[in-house]
């Protein structure tokens, strides 16, 4: 696996947090391969890895994870507040972990010295996650060397008083002089006694700094936040009916307008047909001649009609060529703005399709395989997606081959899809979890997850995952499309705030795919860039 990594400190710029008389940054190996096991998805990259230098002066701090580094003190704005939400979470779960009760002692003394760390400046933004550098320290604070003790210039004032003294009994002359000089003495030690008495009783002692604590989560927070995906499920439902309505009425409008044009198809056969009635001629050739000469008057006729055939024939068809500019309009920019959701840029949600390519996709429905009618499907829908909607792709095709794509435009999610073939098993579980790792925590997101079977390879139990995903994203919606048309996924879909759209022919899983995005369709002409 890569590593990158993030920053170089010393280590005496902070103190380190011991457990049983070690470091707890010494353990991180132990400390990651527990939360790889036992936490929730996302936070075993959440600590960065250290290693210390040969003199241990210096401690390099390394990262799995994938995507460019960013400190956070660089980031403003929206990137920094969902990064700020994403550390506020983690920081939760390793101090959920660090109380359970399945916790080993010893881990749970390693995870409560863990989310110690100095400050913001060891923060870094590796893509969408955060990591921690210096984890595991907490700032080193200077000491105050202590004031010296007032009795040390009493003392040297006695000393000097008893000296005064011998050298006055010497010299008695000079006993004026060395009597002003002790009270100068005295004076002076008691405006220093005054200082350190004063300065003591204006300067109390330093406060302790307060160790940082994980953020609880408020538990009304979680049930307005319950009420609000509530309530954004009903509008999906009725953006869906309203979406419904739309396209119905786009069928519509192609069935009106090409009844004029039967009307002048049938107009320029008629005139020729009046125009070219010249029995005259037999007429007049039939009189003066005999009777049997009638006979060959016959295949004059038969040579007079093709003519008249091929006539009618070549003529319409350029009558229609002038009748047929008048196509469907396209919709014009007053009509668009209406069609088109009025939003900010970051308001806009995400949608990240997961896409099964495994072996028994080859199975063929109405003329196609499952996976080239989800193909088309997927293609389609690209081209008729609002332009601020951010599109990811997760396909796999065997239970070791998962790969995501993050965010891509129009153009390559229609290249990728269109790339896949069929083969392998079904990792639906590894699928979604992937999946909700590269989606914000806090926007709108929708993963439609496109199969015709349950997950194959039993590496992880897929509703428990789509589960997880839900509780770390409270604004995400899981659909699942059977192409199968058995209605499998209900768990994932229930788990994920979602619901399970069956489908068996290629229209359907269009039509299910179009549904599961819970977005509004555009025609072409109302998308920019198009």
């Amino acid at each position: 696996m890569r590593r990158v990594r993030l920053a170089r400190l010393r280590a005496d710029q902070a103190q380190p947090v011991a457990v049983n008389g070690q470091p707890a940054f010494a353990n991180a190996a132990a400390i990651a391969a527990f939360l790889r096991q036992s936490g929730p998805p996302g936070l075993d990259g959440f600590l960065a890895q250290p290693q210390s230098s040969a003199d241990g002066s210096e401690i390099d701090w390394y990262t799995s994870h994938p995507g460019t580094a960013v400190p956070l003190s660089t980031l403003n704005g929206h990137d920094r507040l969902a990064i700020e939400e994403r550390l506020a979470i983690r920081l939760g779960q390793i101090k959920a972990l660090a109380e359970a009760n399945e916790t080993p002692a010893d881990m749970k003394q390693f995870l409560q010295a863990a989310i110690n760390y100095p400050g913001p400046d060891q923060v870094y933004a590796v893509g969408r996650e955060p990591v921690l550098v210096m984890w595991g320290h907490r700032s080193a604070q200077a000491a105050v060397p202590p004031a010296p003790p007032p009795a040390t210039a009493a003392m040297a004032t006695a000393g000097t008083a008893a000296a005064a003294e011998t050298v006055a009994a010497r010299s008695p002359w000079r006993r004026w002089l060395l009597l002003g000089l002790l009270a100068l003495l005295l004076l002076a030690a008691l405006l220093t006694l005054g200082y350190c008495w004063r300065r003591e009783a204006v300067e109390p002692p330093p406060a302790p700094v307060a160790e940082p604590q994980a953020p609880q989560i408020d538990p009304n927070l979680v049930k307005e936040l319950e009420q609000e995906r509530d309530r954004a499920d009903d509008l999906h439902k009725r953006l869906a009916a309203l979406q419904q309505q739309f396209d119905d009425k786009l069928k519509q409008c192609p069935a009106e307008q090409p009844a004029p044009q039967p009307e002048p198809q049938i107009t320029p056969p008629e005139t020729p047909k009046v125009e070219e009635p010249k029995p005259e001629p037999p007429k007049a050739e039939v009189k003066p001649e005999p009777k049997p000469e009638a006979k060959p008057a016959k295949p004059e006729k038969k040579t007079e009609k093709p003519p008249k055939k091929e006539s009618p024939k070549e003529e319409p068809p350029k009558q229609q060529a002038a009748v047929q500019p008048p196509v469907p309009a396209e919709p014009s920019k007053a009509q668009c703005q209406k069609l088109v959701p009025q939003r900010k840029k970051w308001e806009a949600p995400e949608v990240v399709f997961v896409v099964d390519a495994s072996g028994s996709m080859e199975d063929r429905v109405g003329g196609q395989t499952r996976l080239d009618a989800a193909k088309d499907s997927v293609s389609f829908i690209a081209d008729h997606l609002p332009a601020d909607i951010d599109t990811a792709l997760v396909k796999f095709t065997d239970c070791g081959a998962v790969d995501n794509d993050y965010f891509l435009n129009r153009s390559q999610l229609k290249q990728k899809v269109n790339q896949l073939q069929p083969s392998g098993g079904t990792p639906l579980a590894r699928s979604i979890e992937r999946a909700a790792r590269i989606i914000s925590p806090t926007k709108e997101t929708v993963i439609v997850v496109v199969t015709d079977g349950d997950d194959t390879c039993r590496q992880k139990d897929p509703c428990q995952v789509a589960a997880e995903a839900k509780a770390t994203h409270p604004n995400l919606t899981i659909n699942v499309v059977d192409v199968s048309g058995q209605g499998l996924g209900s768990c994932i879909a229930r788990n994920g705030g979602g619901r399970v759209l069956p489908a068996n022919t290629p229209l359907e899983i269009q039509k299910a795919i179009k549904d599961a995005t819970n977005q509004v369709m555009l025609p072409t002409s109302c998308i920019e860039g198009k």
